[in-house]
């Protein structure tokens, strides 16, 4: 097995040349600095070839996820008039929201936002609030029920992307 070899099968995959240079050296390195610690390896390829795909799967994660993060930061650019429109249809969805919101039993509210904006499991829901889990359950479900029906099916699915405006009405603070 060769340097080329590696490089061959990393470029096989899609990875550029530079990135799989870049992995090459790192393994090479890693090996090189926990050659004390590794145990003894009895198919070399195969350990090189499978440690090469693992890192360049996890650098191909890695970059991943700094694209989507980078393209969830959009930046309005257009002419003033669909700023305007945007921003009235932005106020149109919160005044749904707050309306809608309003319906909720204080109870609903505050698992609601237990659940979904500070990420509590059913389980941890109901051992904070004293509650029964089946109990944590059905006031959730029940919640986004008629969350549903008072929106509207179709609506409450296209405000799904709105949910961050959801946090102030549901703590209480008024949107901005």
């Amino acid at each position: 097995m060769s340097y080329n070899d590696l490089l061959n099968f990393g470029m096989l995959f899609g990875h550029s040349g530079l990135e799989t240079k870049d992995a090459i050296n790192q393994i090479f390195l890693e090996i090189w600095e926990r050659a004390d610690s590794l145990p003894p390896v009895e198919n070399v390829r195969s350990y090189l070839i499978t440690y090469l795909r693992r890192m360049l799967l996890r650098e191909y994660e890695r970059v991943s996820r700094l694209k989507q993060l980078s393209s969830n930061e959009t930046v309005f650019e257009g002419p003033y008039e669909d700023l305007l429109v945007r921003n009235q249809q932005e106020e149109h969805i919160r005044q749904k929201l707050r309306t809608a919101i309003e319906q909720l039993t204080p109870r609903q509210k505050q698992l609601i936002r237990m659940r979904f904006f500070d990420g509590l499991s059913n389980e941890t829901i109901s051992q904070e609030t004293g509650m029964h889990i089946n109990t944590v359950y059905n006031t959730i479900s029940s919640a986004l029920k008629l969350l549903r029906q008072l929106l509207g099916h179709e609506d409450y699915y296209n405000l799904l992307s709105w949910w961050p405006l959801l946090l102030p009405l549901l703590t209480g603070t008024e949107l901005i």
